[in-house]
């Protein structure tokens, strides 16, 4: 509410001049504050308060946050007072920092900053002053300190009319909360505001006790409530509506008078209304702000998520009178949480994945090399070669599930190459539909834009998506796969602005319940009779490390239409399709793995191949063996460094060592975690190529032959 300022100027009292124009005389005990939007208002008001002080024979303190700066303040004040200088020199006008009255070691102890009042008073009236003129800027208040601050506020209110004092307190607008205005407004005698390049002032209930019927509560913060993002209500005991501000139509579509003088508990979701009528008659009249997270029903039938804070405000005879609060739309804040809370989970996983991953990739190389042997020394014989590439292709499919396995792996990055990816899309689909009675309808627009991608990681993605559509979807029909260029706007679905090519997945199943659709992309969640629930997630996932977004909209009963968004490629890049290749070769090889098997098997094959071959178990074992060849007749022409060895020292660290010894040292990472930065990478850590596990016996035979070849030239 805006008070007529001449009421306060014909209080009996002491009255002094406050300098500000628009408040006149104030008296002793006058505790003021100020809601200032920048530098410029507080000045605007500072200044001249401080000027009527210094003339009145007033000691002037001024708590300053930092902002604005003290040299600020005085060059303001030396525009209305030329003579500042000298009163600061004579101790008439102090400047303290906050972090040297308000706060010790960072906390703010009330009781003592109210005997230091005190006890500078009592000296100011001592040394001749005829009071003290104080104001202190809040700028400096943290979230963890404002209920403490507020108690210490009241306190003034109550012992400050007994003092020769006036107290001015100056609070930033935009940092305050809407529940923490009104604490600044109903703590203060009354509240100096600018609105419309005017300056208003607001008067506290707490002072006029003669106005403290509800109805006017609505007039005292107008200014307040109009301003606010947050919806500001209050309603009586029986929970009829008697105001909501009117910002609730922006946030939620109801008018004021939609809501207004029914039950307020309507407006939120049946499932949570009898909770919450409960809870709050269960709060403790006027000491307790309950806070409430629950859901509402929009106008328009959508759910919102929405945060309350509330006070009760007792009536007479200690009765309850109404309930006064803020609400706040928290529903943008949920997804956010609700995403981070998704990448937390797949991430905890990740790690778990990614361990057994590793481990499963070192036991499935001696088998894959192994048979990759024996399938070269029995080319000649039909049936026992067949059954070396029966063996040989189980275990390939072990080594894709490891390969799915190391999706969720902490730190493992896709192997991007450029792809085709009219293909990849189309193989995917027609793969992961092979055998059902689902046939594909696919709309690909013309001139597809290219990408650059981890090809097996995407299939993944694509064909879990079908797959889904596929166990939905029950007595055959079409499933729509649509591909198309977009230009992404900045955020939207989460993504950078950029070129994206858009895969639409659509089906005619069943669809998704709004219960569930929420929970789809959650590691182990499934509907499905003996599901694991990992197929959306691994997708999910896979999609985040290509920088992309997977989306989901449903109908239940009508069908379910997943997209996908994966960057374009920002040059025209070109595919590359590369043939198996077997490749004689003669080096001396330092070959360092901890485990026994790995050892065999490699070395094995890399003596087959015409290398002569030598072990180590881990890193140091290796760089000793390398320093005693070095200045030998037969230095190692390669070394294969595993990049991860329990209690010992590791590939990437053996690397650094090893090229501290000799610079054109030729060394390869191997690693079970096969899709770690460091195979993707590898040049970047010192490293001359990378052979992920499980590996056959062409790629280690290709790999040492560039290598060693090039060591050569």
């Amino acid at each position: 509410m805006v008070y007529i300022l001449k009421e306060r100027t014909g209080m009996k009292g002491n009255n002094r001049r406050s300098g500000i124009v628009f408040l006149g005389d104030i008296p002793w005990g006058t505790h003021i504050c100020q809601l200032y939007s920048g530098k410029d208002d507080l000045l605007e008001i500072l200044a001249p308060y401080f000027r009527a002080g210094l003339e009145n024979n007033e000691l002037c303190m001024w708590i300053a946050s930092g902002t604005p700066e003290e040299n600020e303040i005085s060059g303001a004040m030396q525009k209305v007072m030329p003579d500042l200088d000298e009163y600061i020199k004579k101790g008439r006008f102090k400047i303290i920092p906050y972090d040297e009255w308000y706060l010790i070691n960072n906390e703010f102890d009330a009781e003592r900053v109210m005997a230091l009042w005190d006890k500078v008073l009592g000296q100011a009236l001592a040394d001749g002053y005829e009071g003290i003129r104080a104001a202190g800027d809040t700028a400096w208040l943290q979230k963890k300190h404002w209920e403490s601050f507020r108690k210490y506020e009241e306190a003034i209110n109550g012992v400050i009319e007994k003092y020769r004092m006036i107290a001015f307190c100056a609070y930033p607008f935009k940092k305050c909360e809407a529940s923490e205005v009104l604490d600044v407004i109903q703590n203060h005698e009354f509240t100096v505001i600018r609105q419309d390049n005017e300056w208003k002032v607001l008067g506290s209930r707490l002072f006029k006790k003669e106005e403290r019927k509800l109805d006017e509560a609505e007039k005292k913060y107008r200014m307040v409530v109009d301003n606010s993002s947050d919806i500001i209500f209050s309603f009586d005991t029986s929970g009829k509506v008697d105001f909501i501000s009117p910002n609730i139509y922006q946030l939620l579509g109801y008018k004021q008078e939609d809501v207004t003088g029914g039950d307020w508990l309507q407006l939120i979701h049946p499932d949570e209304r009898e909770s919450i009528r409960n809870n709050l008659s269960n709060v403790a009249e006027n000491e307790l702000r309950p806070r409430y997270i629950f859901r509402v029903l929009k106008k328009d039938g959508n759910i919102a998520f929405m945060e309350a804070i509330s006070r009760f405000i007792a009536g007479s005879e200690g009765k309850t009178a109404y309930m006064v609060g803020v609400i706040r739309d928290i529903t943008e804040r949920r997804r956010i949480e609700a995403e981070l809370e998704k990448t937390e989970r797949l991430e905890m996983l990740g790690i778990f994945a990614g361990g057994i991953a590793h481990d499963f990739n070192n036991m499935l190389t001696p088998i894959l090399g192994n048979i990759g042997l024996l399938k070269i020394r029995h080319s000649s014989r039909k049936e026992e070669k067949e059954l070396l590439e029966e063996a040989e292709n189980a275990g390939r499919r072990a080594k894709e599930l490891t390969h799915h396995l190391l999706t969720f792996a902490r730190g493992g990055e896709p192997v991007k190459k450029p792809a085709k990816t009219v293909k990849l899309i189309k193989d995917s689909v027609n793969f992961a539909l092979h055998g059902s009675d689902l046939k594909p309808e696919f709309l690909i627009q013309k001139d597809l834009w290219q990408t650059e991608v981890d090809s097996g990681q995407i299939n993944q993605a694509i064909s879990n998506i079908i797959l889904n559509a596929r166990q939905a979807v029950k007595g055959g029909g079409l499933i729509t796969i649509r591909a198309d260029n977009a230009v992404v706007r900045q955020g939207e679905n989460g993504l950078k602005e950029g070129r994206y090519v858009k895969i639409g997945i659509q089906d005619k199943g069943p669809g998704i319940s709004e219960e569930h659709i929420g929970k789809i992309f959650n590691p182990f969640f499934t509907t499905k009779k003996g599901g694991i629930g990992l197929g959306l997630s691994i997708a999910y996932s896979i999609i985040k490390r290509h920088d992309g977004a997977v989306t989901v909209e449903s109908e239940t009963g009508r069908g379910t239409t997943f997209n996908i968004y994966i960057p374009a490629s920002s040059n025209g890049t070109k595919t590359e399709e590369t043939a198996k290749a077997f490749y004689e070769g003669k080096g001396n090889i330092l070959l360092m793995d901890d485990e026994e098997q790995v050892r065999n098997t490699m070395g094995r094959v890399l003596m087959h191949f015409g290398y002569s071959v030598s072990f180590a178990r881990e890193g140091r074992e290796a760089i000793d063996l390398y320093s005693k060849a070095l200045n030998s007749k037969d230095p190692f022409d390669a070394v294969i460094v595993d990049m991860i060895i329990p209690g010992g020292l590791g590939g990437k660290e053996t690397a650094v060592e090893l090229l501290k010894i000799s610079p054109g040292a030729r060394i390869v990472v191997t690693t079970g975690y096969s899709d770690d930065p460091v195979i993707s990478d590898y040049k970047k850590y010192g490293f001359a190529a990378a052979i992920p596990k499980p590996c056959s016996v062409d790629v280690i035979s290709s790999v040492m032959h560039g290598v060693v070849k090039g060591r050569r030239d």
